[in-house]
C-alpha cells in the first residue's frame, strides 16, 4: 500500500511537472536598452531573451505552435511580424499605415489585429502570410485592443463612442456590437479559456487595475489594487492571470488569482515589463527550442 502510495505520488509530480514546462510567459521590455522580447518561467526562471536588435519590438502574441506575432518599427512605424519563438523564419506581414494589437485566432489560421490604413483605427483579420486582410470594423470610432473568444465566434475589444474607451463585444464578421462596460477608459479586454469572463483594465475607481466580468457584461469584480496594474491575460488553465504591475514603480510581471486573493511576483527588474502572454508549448516545441532562443 505504501508503494502504491508513492508511485501516485511520483506520477502526480510528473504529470504537473510536465505540465508546467510546457508553460512560457512571453512579453517586451527595455531591460536591455530598447525594448525587445523574452520569455521566462510562470514561477520567474530560465529567462530569455528572444530578439535582440535596434529597434522596439512589443506586443507579442504566442501560438501553443511557439510562434510569435508582435509589432516593431523597424521602418519608422508599427508593422506586424511573424517568428518562430527560436528567432527563426521572420516575416513582415504589413506594410502600411500603423498596425497593432496582433492575436491569433484560435485555430491559429489568422491574425487579429486594428490598423489605420483606412482612417481611424479598425479591427482586420489576415492569415498567417498576411495575405486575405479583410476588416472587421468599419465606422467613426476608434477601436483598439481585440481578442477572440475561444470558440472563435465572438471578438471583445475596446472602442471609443463617446469621450472613453469602452468594452464591447461582436460576432466574428463584425456584426451584432454589444456594449459590455462602461466607465472610465477601459483596455485590453481578454477571454479566459473557458469563455466564461473576460478580464481588461480599466481607470473605472481611479487609477488603472485589473477588473473581470462574466462574458455577457455582468458581476463586475475588481481584482487588484496595486496604484496600477495593465494587460491581463489568463494562464491555460485559468487559475491565474498575469499582468503588469506599477506597484513597484516601473511595470514589473505580476500573475494574480482570479478572486484577487493571491498575488505573486514573477520577474524583479527596474525595467519596464510590459504585455506578458502566458501560454502552453505543444509537446515537441519545447525540446526543440530549450537553450535556442
Amino acid at each position: 500500500m505504501v508503494l502504491r502510495l508513492i508511485s501516485i505520488a511520483l506520477l502526480l509530480l510528473l504529470l504537473v511537472s510536465c505540465k508546467e514546462s510546457c508553460e512560457f510567459i512571453v512579453f517586451s521590455s527595455d531591460r536591455d536598452g530598447d525594448f525587445d522580447l523574452y520569455a521566462v518561467r510562470p514561477d520567474g526562471t530560465d529567462l530569455r531573451r528572444l530578439t535582440d536588435n535596434a529597434w522596439d519590438d512589443r506586443y507579442p502574441s504566442i501560438s501553443p505552435e511557439g510562434l510569435i506575432a508582435f509589432i516593431a518599427d523597424r521602418y519608422g512605424k508599427d508593422d506586424i511580424y511573424l517568428m518562430k519563438i527560436d528567432g527563426t523564419g521572420l516575416k513582415r506581414l504589413t506594410f502600411n499605415a500603423e498596425n497593432r494589437y496582433p492575436t491569433f485566432s484560435p485555430d491559429l489560421r489568422e491574425i487579429l489585429f486594428i490598423s489605420d490604413r483606412d482612417g481611424d483605427f479598425d479591427v482586420y483579420r489576415m492569415n498567417l502570410g498576411g495575405s486575405n486582410t479583410v476588416r472587421i470594423t468599419n465606422d467613426l470610432f476608434d477601436d483598439r485592443s481585440p481578442s477572440f473568444s475561444p470558440d472563435g465566434k465572438k471578438i471583445v475589444f475596446s472602442s471609443k463612442h463617446d469621450k472613453n474607451y469602452d468594452i464591447y463585444i461582436m460576432d466574428a464578421t463584425g456584426y451584432n456590437v454589444k456594449l459590455l462596460f462602461h466607465g472610465g477608459d477601459s483596455w485590453a479586454p481578454r477571454f479566459s479559456r473557458d469563455g466564461t469572463r473576460i478580464a481588461f483594465y480599466s481607470d473605472y475607481g481611479g487609477g488603472f487595475e485589473i477588473y473581470l466580468i462574466n462574458a455577457d457584461g455582468s458581476g463586475l469584480s475588481r481584482i487588484t489594487d496595486d496604484g496600477g496594474a495593465v494587460y491581463p491575460y489568463f494562464s491555460p488553465d485559468d487559475k491565474w492571470i498575469v499582468y503588469s504591475s506599477y506597484s513597484d514603480g516601473t511595470p514589473q510581471i505580476y500573475k494574480v488569482s482570479p478572486d484577487g486573493k493571491r498575488r505573486e511576483r514573477v520577474l524583479k527588474s527596474q525595467s519596464n515589463d510590459l504585455t506578458p502572454r502566458w501560454e502552453c508549448l505543444r509537446e515537441g516545441e519545447v525540446n526543440l527550442k530549450q537553450g535556442r532562443f
